[in-house]
């Protein structure tokens, strides 16, 4: 299985609960089949009765079979059933979704691990993207339950989002600074889209980020110390802040749009997960005490047999042994199977952790040579004069924004009156480009709103009257790279031809930067 999220929680009786200890397991194992059962008529889980069912499924109109097969171990007072889910990607050419659950209870503590991945079928190459990933139905029904408490490093898990107001905010930075903890999405509280957001990002990544929500009041007096750790929570805004504080901790704009950034979230919360939680020890854990209580059975019947001279005993004794033994191997030789595999996306993985360093590296540099420059200083537009402006631009960005020779004539008397608003939406398309390369070029929302909502321009992707028509050039070159120059910001509408202002560019992801074409009027209708 090519793992995608991995979830491992500790499990206790809730305070005021009158379910006892002991009954944990049962109760998770109840949840567990329920899950299984969801939609299937006629057919039942019993963990106790066999160890594999397949159950008919539908979703939607597409239909299918849901394969289960699951192992219970008994040994001394612990107890473990650990559990494969499988079942077909539509259209996912033969590849199957997976979810392997473990729970386990041993004197004093019990555990529960969910993961999910994919498997592919016959060497076929046929991805499954982590946007499909969400929190399954078992992990969710448990951590509703009254009864449970379920906890990860001391942090309790409940699927719920946490309010901080003003008498909270000390103990945040507090919280923050602990490095053995979950994620933490940092959500403004004063946003309208703020509970629909926290509701669905902790139901969501319960068990891989905390999620709290922060009034203004409390912003204000928390934001000194997240400014420190690079990290401020501004309004209309949400921050993920990773136990590591000497990286970047990205930052969501429009937080009406909750699915897709939680889907982002779980791109980035759920790899980490994985590396995280390494191996199943609970397995491994029921594996050796079943090993330890069987050979302990063994060793008192081979006594008791030589004891009474009882030779067919015996040899009863060492096959039974023989065969439990036989079985126990082929359970190691499926899980050396599976280590392999993992074993051999090891490369891969080291390879994409030096890429991510590099970027994070890149990153962190680029920002901090943006973030150093003081706008403020920035020269005033000259009415006939871009040159100054521009060139101040291209260096506080660290080159994240650059203007091209038609972009110098285009300003010189073209008449446009409102030079002070051109010069402003100039800073803040340089402010705009520093902050879209320190991204990743990923702002996470439509460029439009994301010009919108964090630096008040009015942006357009595209210009179907400039394409279309043959007379104007709707294309430039920069640099020997053919560029299209339909996006622009759009200053005026619906005023004098002559106070329409524009400013035509285009978005370089691979040198990640604006050039920036034209400055002055509306190319045409003027």
């Amino acid at each position: 299985m090519d793992p995608l999220y991995i979830v491992e929680l500790s499990v206790a009786v809730a305070d005021g609960s009158n379910l006892e200890p002991a009954d944990v397991f049962d109760r998770l194992t109840r949840h567990a089949a329920d899950w299984l059962e969801r939609g299937v008529e006629g057919v039942s889980v019993d963990f106790a009765k066999s160890d594999r069912v397949e159950l008919p499924a539908r979703r939607g109109a597409y239909e299918f079979t849901r394969a289960v097969r699951w192992s219970v171990t008994e040994a001394g007072g612990l107890r473990a059933l650990q559990g494969v889910m499988s079942q077909p990607i539509e259209d996912g050419g033969g590849a199957r979704f997976i979810c392997e659950f473990t729970i386990f209870q041993d004197v004093g503590r019990a555990a529960l691990r969910v993961e999910l991945g994919r498997e592919s079928v016959d060497g076929l190459m046929s991805p499954v993207t982590v946007d499909a990933v969400r929190r399954p139905g078992f992990l969710g029904a448990a951590l509703r339950d009254p009864d449970l408490q379920f906890t990860y490093q001391g942090q309790i898990v409940d699927g719920r989002y946490e309010w901080i107001n003003s008498p909270q905010a000390a103990l945040v930075p507090e919280v923050i600074a602990v490095e053995q903890r979950l994620p933490i999405l940092l959500v403004d509280g004063g946003d309208p889209a703020a509970k629909t957001l926290g509701h669905y990002a902790a139901s969501q990544l319960s068990g891989l980020a905390q999620v709290l929500l922060v009034d203004r009041r409390a912003q204000s007096e928390i934001n000194e110390y997240l400014d420190s750790i690079g990290a401020p929570l501004q309004h209309n805004c949400a921050r993920l802040i990773w136990p590591v504080l000497n990286t970047r901790h990205p930052e969501f704009w429009d937080l009406d749009r909750s699915e897709r950034i939680v889907s982002i979230l779980m791109k980035m919360v759920a790899g980490v997960s994985v590396a995280a939680r390494g191996t199943n020890r609970w397995r491994v854990l029921a594996a050796s005490k079943e090993r330890q209580v069987r050979e302990q059975a063994f060793e008192a019947a081979i006594a008791q047999a030589a004891a009474a001279g009882d030779k067919s005993a015996e040899v009863e004794a060492l096959r039974t042994e023989l065969r439990s033994l036989r079985d126990e191997n082929e359970q190691w030789v499926e899980e050396v199977d599976r280590l392999t595999v993992t074993a051999e996306t090891v490369p891969s993985l080291h390879n994409q952790i030096a890429y991510w360093k590099a970027e994070a590296q890149r990153a962190f540099e680029a920002a901090g040579s943006a973030a150093g420059a003081n706008w403020s200083e920035a020269p005033s537009l000259d009415a006939d004069d871009l040159g100054a402006l521009s060139k101040f631009l291209e260096g506080a960005s660290a080159g994240a924004i650059v203007f091209t020779a038609a972009a110098q004539r285009s300003w010189r008397k073209c008449g446009y009156p409102h030079i002070e608003a051109m010069g402003d939406a100039l800073v803040r398309l340089a402010q705009a480009a520093a902050d879209w390369r320190n991204s990743g070029c990923d702002t996470g929302m439509t460029m439009k709103a994301w010009f919108k909502t964090k630096f008040e321009l009015n942006y357009s992707p595209e210009d179907e009257p400039l394409r279309k028509n043959k007379s104007l050039r709707d294309k430039f070159e920069y640099d020997g790279v053919e560029y299209s120059r339909e996006p622009h910001l759009k200053l005026d509408d619906h005023v004098k031809p002559n106070e329409v202002g524009r400013v035509y560019f285009a978005l370089d992801t691979e040198g990640q930067r604006f050039i920036v074409d034209h400055v002055g009027l509306k190319l045409y209708g003027v």
